[in-house]
């Protein structure tokens, strides 16, 4: 098999004669061997993972933006997976949320005052 294999720009070259592989579904994968699309991945921080496809996670801003990363690894409570954007996005989304708050509220606040009439305070 590796004589087959030809290294070219990094990468191994798969020529079209070779045979693909194959999973259980029918689909021929001509970039991993079977083995690899059927076992199961676990990635370096399972935790961190479920945390940020659920939404629930806080981006590390060391890891995203300090050239050294984050110095606490894997015990670093925050998330290593987001983007540089997603620091920025829930700021704004967070103002957003804190805008509307108010909003209502000096809504709820100025729908309770009595309204005056005539120039007289309601007097009921």
């Amino acid at each position: 098999l590796t004589k087959a294999l030809k290294i070219k720009n990094t990468f191994y070259d798969v020529s079209m004669e070779m045979n693909f592989s194959v999973d259980e579904t029918g689909t021929a994968f001509a970039t991993a061997p079977a083995v690899l699309t059927t076992n199961i991945w676990r990635t370096k921080w399972p935790a961190m993972e479920a945390a940020h496809n659920r939404g629930e996670c806080k981006p590390c801003a060391y890891f995203l933006h300090k050239q050294d990363g984050c110095r606490h690894g894997a015990n670093c409570p925050y998330c290593h997976l987001c983007t540089k954007g997603e620091i920025k996005r829930r700021k704004k989304q967070k103002v957003r949320t804190l805008k509307a708050a108010a909003a209502a509220e000096a809504e709820a606040a100025a729908s309770a005052e009595p309204i005056e009439q005539d120039g007289e305070p309601d007097d009921a």
